[in-house]
């Protein structure tokens, strides 16, 4: 289901709506409207991902299933993927969009494909919720997961039901992502609870180098890599930017994004980001998102959600955002250029 509203522009534009009038503001994207929502889930959503050529958007939740949604046209709900027996925790697509990887609270890691909506392979070595899944940005088969069981998993989907490595944290683990290709395809990073994202070499199996900002020492909720950057965001509010290069000199926190809203609920909601821009959802139910060269304040605070927004994807090549929230809703909005 979509309806449409005004196109959202930057905090602090001049543009204007009276009870009259409405002001005209360029259209930016492909979308049917500048706001689609999307309904059908019966339980809050708690990831939502476009896939790689951004045709097509994936969201999964509480009620234990997956949709696809068409991105662009009539943005229907074309299928639904079925078989997890607990919330979806996070789903993500292969590099080449044939598949998909999604994890959940019934402790199991599931393989689908994408375009029959058959789960391939089923992942159950985790004891306890699993929170993270991410597929990496070379291999189209390799899946890394992480939980409450305090592991990180990797899984090459295509090959075996058992995981080819499996990494232990202190505590327990909230948030999965590969490195890009841009850095090297044998690192994997994870959060945890007690606020550290660690680097984990796959060939040396053991953790490279680990990052904390020990002002911010709070849960990490939401990991998302570009380039040879990552972004982290914290139950305290804080998002913040590191390089994960592999030599730097002293400290490797690049920046910190000025306004994001504490997580006063500790849920695990997650950050997204994309070349030009960064963004996070909150408890208070807003959007924010922020260009990445201007951390000192937030280009947008969006709002429209009646629930903590859970995840957040920016469009490939349009400019369009996606969010998900526990009210049971998607929105996909156009942003201003």
């Amino acid at each position: 289901m979509k309806r449409g509203y005004d196109s959202l522009v930057p905090t602090g534009s001049s543009s204007k709506r009276s009870k009259d009038a409405l002001v005209e503001i360029p259209r930016t994207s492909s979308l049917s409207s500048p706001i689609v929502k999307l309904t059908g889930h019966s339980g809050g959503v708690h990831s939502c991902k476009f896939n790689h050529d951004g045709t097509t958007l994936a969201s999964a939740g509480a009620n234990k299933e997956i949709f696809l949604w068409n991105v662009f046209g009539d943005t229907d709900n074309y299928g639904t993927l079925s078989g997890h027996r607990h919330t979806v925790q996070d789903c993500v697509w292969s590099h080449d969009s044939a598949y998909l990887a999604s994890c959940s609270a019934d402790k199991s890691v599931k393989w689908w494909d994408s375009s029959t909506g058959t789960c391939i392979r089923s992942f159950v070595e985790h004891r306890s919720y699993v929170n993270g899944v991410d597929t990496s940005n070379s291999n189209s088969h390799l899946v890394a997961s992480c939980g409450d069981d305090r592991n990180v998993k990797l899984w090459d989907a295509n090959r075996t039901k058992k995981a080819t490595h499996s990494f232990k944290h202190p505590f327990e683990t909230t948030s999965v992502a590969f490195s890009s290709k841009l850095l090297n395809e044998n690192l994997v990073f994870s959060g945890s609870v007690d606020g550290i994202v660690r680097a984990w070499d796959l060939r040396k199996e053991m953790a490279l180098f680990q990052l904390q900002d020990r002002l911010s020492p709070s849960i990490v909720s939401g990991l998302s890599v570009v380039g040879n950057s990552l972004v982290s965001y914290h139950g305290d509010g804080q998002l913040l930017q590191w390089d994960t290069s592999f030599f730097v000199p002293g400290n490797r926190l690049k920046k910190k994004f000025i306004g994001a809203t504490h997580n006063r609920d500790s849920l695990l909601i997650k950050c997204g980001a994309s070349t030009s821009m960064v963004g996070v959802g909150a408890s208070d139910h807003s959007l924010c998102i922020w260009n990445f060269d201007t951390p000192q304040e937030f280009t947008y605070r969006l709002p429209g959600h009646r629930g903590p927004v859970m995840d957040v994807d920016f469009h490939p090549s349009q400019s369009i955002v996606a969010s998900c929230s526990l009210d049971k809703t998607v929105f996909l909005g156009e942003l201003a250029l």
